[in-house]
Protein backbone atom coordinates (compact mmCIF):
# COMPACT_ATOMS: atom_id res chain seq x y z
CA UNK A 1 0.00 0.00 0.00
CA UNK A 2 2.77 2.64 1.12
CA UNK A 3 4.39 2.28 -2.69
CA UNK A 4 1.42 2.85 -4.29
CA UNK A 5 0.67 5.75 -2.61
CA UNK A 6 4.29 7.14 -3.07
CA UNK A 7 4.27 6.40 -6.40
CA UNK A 8 1.16 8.10 -6.97
CA UNK A 9 2.08 11.00 -4.66
CA UNK A 10 5.18 11.40 -7.66
CA UNK A 11 3.02 11.88 -10.29
CA UNK A 12 0.87 14.27 -8.42
CA UNK A 13 3.72 16.50 -7.98
CA UNK A 14 5.39 16.07 -11.44
CA UNK A 15 1.99 16.94 -12.86
CA UNK A 16 0.15 19.46 -10.88
CA UNK A 17 3.56 21.72 -10.18
CA UNK A 18 3.94 22.46 -14.26
CA UNK A 19 0.22 23.31 -13.08
CA UNK A 20 0.29 25.75 -10.68
CA UNK A 21 -0.26 29.52 -10.80
CA UNK A 22 3.58 31.09 -10.84
CA UNK A 23 3.39 33.40 -7.16
CA UNK A 24 4.63 36.80 -7.16
CA UNK A 25 8.45 37.22 -6.37
CA UNK A 26 9.52 39.62 -3.69
CA UNK A 27 12.78 40.55 -4.96
CA UNK A 28 14.58 39.69 -7.95
CA UNK A 29 17.38 36.87 -7.57
CA UNK A 30 20.65 37.71 -8.88
CA UNK A 31 22.54 34.60 -7.38
CA UNK A 32 21.44 31.14 -7.64
CA UNK A 33 22.41 29.07 -4.16
CA UNK A 34 24.41 26.12 -4.89
CA UNK A 35 23.65 22.82 -3.36
CA UNK A 36 24.41 19.73 -3.06
CA UNK A 37 21.63 17.22 -1.93
CA UNK A 38 22.31 13.55 -0.44
CA UNK A 39 19.36 11.61 0.54
CA UNK A 40 18.64 8.21 0.65
CA UNK A 41 15.63 8.57 -2.08
CA UNK A 42 14.85 4.93 -0.76
CA UNK A 43 11.15 4.01 -0.06
CA UNK A 44 9.82 7.41 1.28
CA UNK A 45 8.60 10.33 -0.72
CA UNK A 46 10.13 12.94 1.37
CA UNK A 47 13.78 13.24 -0.31
CA UNK A 48 12.28 12.85 -3.75
CA UNK A 49 9.85 15.81 -3.31
CA UNK A 50 12.76 17.64 -1.53
CA UNK A 51 14.67 16.75 -5.15
CA UNK A 52 12.20 18.12 -6.88
CA UNK A 53 11.69 21.01 -5.42
CA UNK A 54 14.91 21.90 -5.65
CA UNK A 55 15.31 20.79 -9.07
CA UNK A 56 12.17 23.13 -10.48
CA UNK A 57 13.51 26.38 -8.17
CA UNK A 58 14.89 29.38 -9.89
CA UNK A 59 16.57 30.13 -6.81
CA UNK A 60 19.04 27.25 -6.57
CA UNK A 61 21.64 25.60 -9.02
CA UNK A 62 21.90 21.95 -7.83
CA UNK A 63 25.52 20.99 -8.57
CA UNK A 64 25.40 17.25 -6.99
CA UNK A 65 22.65 14.74 -6.08
CA UNK A 66 24.11 11.84 -4.01
CA UNK A 67 22.13 8.79 -3.14
CA UNK A 68 22.65 7.29 -0.09
CA UNK A 69 22.64 3.91 2.20
CA UNK A 70 19.39 4.33 3.97
CA UNK A 71 19.30 1.08 6.20
CA UNK A 72 20.70 -2.32 5.38
CA UNK A 73 17.24 -4.42 6.14
CA UNK A 74 15.58 -1.73 4.15
CA UNK A 75 12.55 0.50 4.48
CA UNK A 76 8.71 0.38 3.58
CA UNK A 77 9.80 -3.06 2.12
CA UNK A 78 12.22 -1.72 -0.17
CA UNK A 79 15.85 -2.34 -0.39
CA UNK A 80 18.41 0.38 1.46
CA UNK A 81 20.74 0.12 -1.01
CA UNK A 82 22.44 3.38 -2.85
CA UNK A 83 22.02 1.79 -6.24
CA UNK A 84 18.11 1.50 -4.85
CA UNK A 85 18.25 5.20 -3.72
CA UNK A 86 19.99 6.05 -7.53
CA UNK A 87 17.81 4.56 -9.38
CA UNK A 88 14.94 6.66 -7.72
CA UNK A 89 16.55 9.74 -8.03
CA UNK A 90 17.32 9.54 -11.79
CA UNK A 91 13.99 8.37 -12.21
CA UNK A 92 12.78 11.89 -10.67
CA UNK A 93 15.95 13.73 -12.41
CA UNK A 94 14.98 12.48 -16.09
CA UNK A 95 11.05 13.38 -15.40
CA UNK A 96 11.65 16.94 -13.78
CA UNK A 97 14.89 18.17 -14.86
CA UNK A 98 16.96 15.53 -17.76
CA UNK A 99 19.55 18.09 -18.20
CA UNK A 100 20.88 17.34 -14.19
CA UNK A 101 21.27 13.59 -14.78
CA UNK A 102 25.25 14.31 -15.21
CA UNK A 103 24.61 15.19 -11.27
CA UNK A 104 24.01 12.04 -9.95
CA UNK A 105 26.38 10.02 -8.10
CA UNK A 106 26.32 6.87 -6.29
CA UNK A 107 26.66 7.56 -2.07
CA UNK A 108 28.50 4.75 0.78
CA UNK A 109 26.77 1.66 1.27
CA UNK A 110 27.63 1.69 4.43
CA UNK A 111 27.28 3.51 7.62
CA UNK A 112 29.92 6.15 8.86
CA UNK A 113 31.82 4.35 11.42
CA UNK A 114 32.51 7.87 13.79
CA UNK A 115 32.35 11.52 12.34
CA UNK A 116 36.03 12.20 11.50
CA UNK A 117 36.04 9.07 9.02
CA UNK A 118 34.54 9.57 5.58
CA UNK A 119 33.40 6.36 3.58
CA UNK A 120 34.70 5.19 0.48
CA UNK A 121 32.27 6.38 -2.59
CA UNK A 122 31.99 7.64 -5.77
CA UNK A 123 30.81 11.13 -4.31
CA UNK A 124 34.57 11.80 -2.59
CA UNK A 125 36.17 11.16 -6.26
Amino acid sequence: MRSFFAQITLLGLVFALPLAPAAPVPFATTQRLRVIVDNDFGGDPDGLFLLAHLLLSPSVEVRGIIASQHHSAGFYGYPGTPEHALGKAAELVRIVAPDQAKHLVLGAAVCLRDLKTPSDSAARA
